[in-house]
């Protein structure tokens, strides 16, 4: 070895003296995964943003997106195509204020809590201040009164009598006669005003006859209606242009299936456009809201809707209460009434357990309210939109004579053959207020607009111990109970 490797030799550096280290220990075998079905193996494997090649399914894709497409509006089409945001921005919630709402349940993402109301609670007037009321006295008929009623706007009362005139009073403080009608042969049964003219009259009386009067002129009647049967009541249509009338036939009659009538009279031509014949008692009866159809009292308890004017209703809209003439022959296993329903009868309300008498009719509340009057001493309170009774007042002891509504449907007034007049709440029928008296009444007939009651007495029923008190011989046949308005 030269000298230039032996320095060179000792110049390298020597090499690294390995180390023993201990050794690691081995890892644990991981568990065997399970084997993925092929469907799920064949997704997970697909490259990502890869199509599905079938045909099939990219042709489906297509057409969904078309048909998705074919549903949009131009707008959004044009924003979808341009890569703008296809609708506006969301406008930011405002923060809710601080606080735990889940340590109280009444509180849901509110501050307060939700309030729930109910339907609008409506609004109840103030009742009349009875115990302060006054009573006013009418003279001037010699006989009984057997009808009354005020024109549209309060301002007159008509009365007619049995000493064969009709009476209209006037006045604001005292009530005064302003005409008298005497061209009757016999007593004045009933009378309406016509409710779209506050000075047309008719009225109806014992000597077959109906004569129509316009106060404007004079107190000669304009028109006059006769026939041959005895005519027992009469309403004008709410709209002015029919007057319906009802007569008995009586004994001695051709028609020995006709018990009663109901004629329709043009209220312009003076003309009877239509007569209705009944089998079986028509009592007292109004005019509904619609102006086309009635509403008769019968008897057996039942009171009769009936349409004579106008075309017929749709029987898919309206039920039928009873088994009509058809039913009966399509159905044999019903039962036959006694006596056929009217042809032009749309409706039957079974109201009572005995003869209906009277009904009155408050055309103003929401819904209209009905009320009926019966020989079973009882007065019902109907809902004429849904057709049922939602009230009855049973104070009575006597058959029920006459009814009547005060201004806005608040009070209806009812009276018996017993003595007195019976005052209740319509919403309740709880008894607001008594008027005592000696005699029955005749008729009921409240102020369109204000307190005020008008009552005829039927004088051949008591002697009325106030007019023996005063030792008048003068019967006050017509009072007119005043009463102070409350504020509400």
């Amino acid at each position: 070895m030269s000298a230039m490797e032996v320095d060179d030799a000792a110049a390298a550096p020597a090499p690294a003296m390995d180390v023993d280290e201990p050794a690691a220990a081995p890892a644990a075998a991981a568990p065997a995964a399970a084997p993925l079905p092929a469907y799920q193996q064949n997704m997970r494997d697909r490259p990502k943003g890869e199509d599905n090649d079938n045909p099939k399914a990219v042709a489906a894709r297509a057409e969904l997106e078309r048909r998705q497409r074919a549903l949009w509006s131009p707008e959004l089409a044009a924003a979808v195509d341009a890569g703008r945001p296809p609708y506006p921005e969301p406008i930011p919630c405002e923060p809710l204020p601080e606080g735990d709402y889940r340590s109280d349940p009444n509180y849901i993402f509110a501050a307060e809590p939700p309030i729930i109301e109910g339907p609008p609670k409506k609004t109840r007037r103030a009742l009349p201040d009875f115990k302060n009321a006054t009573t006013t006295t009418l003279t001037g008929h010699g006989r009984n009164v057997n009808s009354l009623e005020w024109n549209a706007t309060g301002a007159l009362l008509a009365s007619g009598s049995d000493d064969k005139t009709a009476r209209v009073w006037a006045g604001e403080d005292g009530y005064k006669c302003a005409h008298k009608l005497e061209q009757h042969g016999d007593s004045v049964v009933q009378l309406c005003w016509d409710p779209t003219t506050p000075t047309s009259l008719a009225t109806l009386a014992a000597d077959k006859a109906v004569r129509l009067w316009d106060l404007r002129e004079s107190t000669r009647c304009v028109a006059s209606v006769k026939t041959n049967h005895e005519y027992i009541n009469i309403a004008w249509s709410l709209c002015g242009q029919h007057i319906a009338v009802g007569s008995s036939v009586g004994s001695g009659s051709k028609d020995a299936d006709v018990k009663d009538y109901v004629s329709i009279i043009d209220a312009r031509t003076h003309a009877v456009v239509k007569r209705l014949k009944f089998a079986y008692e028509v009592n007292e009866f109004v005019w509904a809201p619609d102006a086309r159809t009635l509403l008769l009292t019968t008897e057996k308890g039942r009171v009769e809707v009936v349409r004579p004017l106008g075309p017929e209703a749709d029987p898919a809209e309206v039920f039928k209460v009873g088994p009509t003439p058809q039913d009966v022959d399509d159905h044999p296993e019903i039962e036959k009434p006694e006596k056929p329903r009217h042809p032009a009868n749309i409706w039957t309300m079974h109201a009572h357990t005995d003869d209906c008498y009277c009904v009155a009719l408050d055309a103003d509340s929401t819904p209209p309210k009905l009320a009926v009057g019966s020989k079973d001493s009882i007065v019902s309170l109907w809902d004429l939109e849904e057709m049922i009774s939602v009230r009855t007042i049973l104070r009575h002891t006597t058959p029920v004579r006459c009814l009547s509504f005060s201004a806005h449907g608040q009070l209806v007034a009812s009276s018996a053959y017993d003595p007195g007049i019976d005052i209740a709440d319509a919403e309740t029928a709880e008894l607001v207020h008594t008027i005592d008296a000696q005699h029955a009444m005749n008729s009921l007939a409240w102020h369109p607009t204000k307190p005020v009651l008008a009552y005829a007495i039927d004088a051949k029923s008591a002697k009325d111990e106030r007019s023996r008190s005063r030792g008048d011989d003068a019967t006050p046949y017509v009072r007119l109970l005043s009463c102070p308005e409350k504020a509400s």
